[in-house]
């Protein structure tokens, strides 16, 4: 029985809507399965039946290693178990679970573990991997503003703190955007290039809640500062108000 530890301080914040491991959650949405997985030429092929749980269904307080040692604890009295580690696509982390019968994993599928306390296992396809990475980047991206115009030398801190206090929400990360001097045509006397300082810069700020990008899009808030006015614009490219 192997268990694989990997970025033994790895936390992450949970997504809205998702389970959490020992708070009795609600829930997960059901993710469309592929039909005949368990097909009779798949069965002999195989010599392990992989799930997984991703790892915002957990605490975001625990770390990897933490993890990992919970599932072992949870089915290592179990003799389809093999092991379980941890694995990452793009931003998406997950822990596989490996048996050694479709039954147990079609088991495991159905009714997951009393000790996970209602957090779902999904089966390990491409199309399900695909689809929670997919659905984790919108909701990510949902949660995301741009503030555009503002004075280059203006304290963004004073911003943050305005913008807190309007939607009484957390911001989770902002980052100052400034773009770099702009090379024109011209020449200076010693013959040097000129270049043009900008006087505006960018500021991107990710919320913990969806709820107040939405609130902010909704007022269509504007925000004056100095002799200009910052524009709030959806941080998602998506968005309807980009087509």
């Amino acid at each position: 029985m192997d268990i694989e530890l990997t970025n033994n301080n790895d936390t992450q914040q949970p997504l809205e809507g998702s389970a959490s491991i020992n708070s009795n959650p609600p829930l997960i949405k059901e993710i469309h399965m592929i039909d005949n997985i368990f097909s009779a030429s798949n069965i002999q092929a195989q010599t392990s039946f992989k799930g997984f749980i991703p790892l915002d269904s957990f605490l975001p307080k625990l770390t990897d290693k933490e993890i990992l040692q919970k599932l072992n604890n949870i089915f290592i009295g179990d003799k389809d178990f093999i092991k379980v580690r941890s694995l990452k696509k793009m931003m998406f982390k997950f822990y596989m679970i490996s048996v050694s019968t479709k039954d147990k994993l079609s088991h495991l599928i159905k009714t997951s573990p009393s000790e996970l306390h209602n957090v779902k296992i999904y089966e390990y396809t491409q199309q399900n991997i695909d689809t929670l990475i997919e659905r984790k980047l919108q909701l990510h991206d949902n949660t995301i503003i741009k503030i555009l115009d503002i004075p280059i030398n203006y304290d963004v801190t004073l911003l943050i703190k305005q913008i807190t206090d309007a939607t009484g929400k957390r911001i989770t990360t902002y980052k100052e955007i400034r773009k770099p001097p702009q090379k024109i045509q011209n020449w200076n006397k010693n013959d040097k290039p000129i270049f043009i300082k900008p006087i505006y810069k960018q500021l991107i700020i990710s919320f913990e809640d969806k709820a107040a990008a939405d609130y902010l899009l909704e007022q269509d808030w504007c925000l004056a500062i100095e002799d200009s006015v910052a524009r709030i614009v959806p941080g998602n490219p998506k968005h309807p108000i980009y087509t």
